[in-house]
């Protein structure tokens, strides 16, 4: 009896569930409505795909997206300060909640590092996981007001120069600079010139990767901005946060490894 009665309320509770959902939309749709119409709420569509000048502050020589990387250096600088003085003194060798999720996040990264890359360098996970703090911090400053950094075609740039000079640091590493360079004219010397044009041209693969999806990203946040002023573009805002720069941080990393890949292999003969 017990058990028809529980099997008879599930659907009862499914159908209160979804119009609750439905109640939950229309009511924000409603209040979004009633801001832009009498509330005067309007939110123009402004979309600049360079950052601007700061008027006032270092001459016009800084932009916005220097002052946001500012922040976004500066949490990063508190995060792992935080960590290094109040946490990594008081691990043990029975790790507390703190430590398993910091070794998760370290032991995951190298594992991942080294199954990509075939190669075990420090210097590759870590600046997989510096890449990972400035895509995921500059959310975070995105959150507090400012514009990304990552909005910027320069400090994507600048983070692809420095994973092609890891790339062929790795390289170096294992083959010796005259080896590392050997490398690009096999198996035949012909094809030295594209593989060398192809090396140089990863840094600009990786920078309009992320420049566009992550200014794609600001674009359908201001537009939804503009359509649905209240409520919806912090929670939107929030998801970009946490799975956007996530996402984003995975490719990055995933084609770096890729490339030190091809860097540590040994080239044909």
């Amino acid at each position: 009896m017990s058990t028809h009665a529980s099997e008879a309320t599930q659907p009862v509770r499914k159908k209160s569930k979804t119009g609750l959902i439905i109640v939950l939309v229309l009511a924000v749709i409603a209040l979004n409505v009633v801001a832009g119409k009498y509330l005067g709420l309007n939110h123009g569509i402004e979309i600049n795909i360079f950052p601007r000048p700061v008027e006032g502050f270092g001459g016009g020589v800084l932009t916005e997206t220097n002052i946001s990387m500012f922040v976004a250096s500066a949490l990063i600088v508190v995060s792992a300060l935080i960590i290094r003085i109040f946490f990594i003194p008081k691990f043990k060798a029975v790790p507390g909640k703190v430590q398993n999720v910091l070794e998760l996040i370290v032991g995951t990264l190298e594992n991942y590092a080294s199954s990509i890359s075939g190669v075990k360098d420090a210097i590759v996970p870590a600046y997989g996981l510096t890449v990972g703090a400035v895509i995921v911090f500059s959310g975070f400053a995105e959150l507090l007001g400012f514009r990304a950094p990552t909005t910027d075609f320069l400090m994507n740039a600048a983070l692809a120069l420095i994973a092609l000079i890891v790339i062929n640091i790795v390289g170096i590493r294992k083959f010796g600079f005259p080896g590392r360079v050997k490398s690009f004219f096999k198996p035949v010397p012909m094809v030295g010139p594209i593989l060398i044009v192809t090396h140089l041209l990863i840094p600009v693969s990786l920078t309009f990767r992320l420049f566009g999806n992550i200014l794609g990203g600001m674009i359908v946040l201001e537009l939804l901005y503009a359509v649905t002023p209240l409520v919806v573009p912090g929670i939107l805002n929030s998801f970009f946060v946490l799975f956007h720069a996530g996402m984003q941080t995975f490719v990055f990393i995933t084609l770096m490894f890729t490339y030190v890949n091809e860097a540590a292999e040994e080239p044909h003969d």
